[in-house]
């Protein structure tokens, strides 16, 4: 049934597709059917109309997002310059517990998850950054961690054996509020 739906949605998508000017969106010229309101040139305080664009205008030939790294190498280097801020994170984290230094520890780990909200959405599951080989990159069959913003997401990070085996529930959510002010 829900190779069904996924057929009859991508057959309507392709009928919608077919139907679509993108030729007249790039114009400028409207595509819909019915009779065009005249423009009274003299009420809108213009002396005439604009002629029509002869090439296409700016924002149709931009890409639609930055581009993405095209080689292994770009990957590879920009996994392992995430990965590097990672480690520094933790290794922050830690320098600041042993202090039991709150602040700092919530610094380290707002840093630490910004790095790996970036690592779960250029590379969720790792499979990027081991096949270009990334020395940083998670083992077969393991994710990226999540980030950290709850005190159970705390408790099951690797990042929660830095806090010390006295750390109370108190002691994890204050560091929680404090990663949440460096936010």
């Amino acid at each position: 049934m829900r190779v069904d739906k996924s057929a009859n949605l991508r057959d309507r998508l392709r009928k919608g597709a077919d139907a679509f000017s993108f030729d007249a969106l790039l114009q400028g010229v409207s595509t819909l059917e019915g009779d065009a309101t005249p423009i009274d040139a003299d009420a809108g305080g213009m002396a005439q109309q604009a002629p029509p664009p002869k090439s296409p205008p700016p924002w149709a030939v931009l890409p639609a997002s930055p581009p993405a790294p095209t080689s292994g190498e770009q990957w590879k280097a920009a996994i392992e310059g995430l990965a590097q801020g990672l480690m520094e994170s933790a290794a922050q984290f830690g320098a600041a517990a042993e202090e039991d230094d709150i602040a700092g520890q919530g610094q380290a780990l707002a840093d630490a998850n910004r790095v790996l909200e970036l690592l779960g959405s250029v590379d969720p599951i790792g499979a990027v950054a081991r096949s270009v080989g990334a020395p940083s990159a998670p083992p077969g069959g393991r994710r990226w961690p999540e980030p950290a913003w709850s005190v159970s997401a705390l408790a099951a990070s690797p990042l929660s054996a830095l806090t010390g085996p006295g750390a109370t529930v108190a002691h994890l959510d204050a560091i929680l509020e404090a990663a949440r002010a460096a936010r």
